[in-house]
């Protein structure tokens, strides 16, 4: 299945879902580089586990994709709420992260 260019994102989670682990990494090696650039933009450390935790959360909700544009991109909002879930995380051990007033950038890497 290598990669599965012919079976849609969605196909491949129905297959997922059903069991099929060479299904679920065809999606994972299919979206892998999009979501790594993502976190790392973001963050220094826990990317990996970033990963794990959307793919995670969207195989577990994969009956809301029919209401989304496509697979990327719901799999991209997933990222996004992991992402901010991660900065609460890391504000209880420091300053308070709150989305509606703070930017993810000024909880991420920096130049200097």
């Amino acid at each position: 299945m290598s990669n599965s260019p012919d079976v849609p994102d969605e196909g491949l989670l129905a297959r997922w879902r059903e069991g099929d682990e060479r299904a679920g990494n065809a999606l994972l090696e299919r979206h892998f580089d999009s979501l790594c650039r993502f976190f790392r933009s973001k963050v220094d450390v826990g990317v990996d586990d970033l990963i794990q935790r959307t793919l995670l959360r969207a195989l577990e909700n994969a009956e809301r994709l029919k209401q989304a544009a496509s697979f990327k991109s719901y799999l991209f909002v997933i990222a996004r709420n992991e992402l901010v879930d991660h900065f609460k995380r890391e504000a209880r051990n420091r300053d308070a992260f709150d989305p509606r007033v703070s930017s993810v950038i000024d909880f991420g890497p920096s130049p200097s």
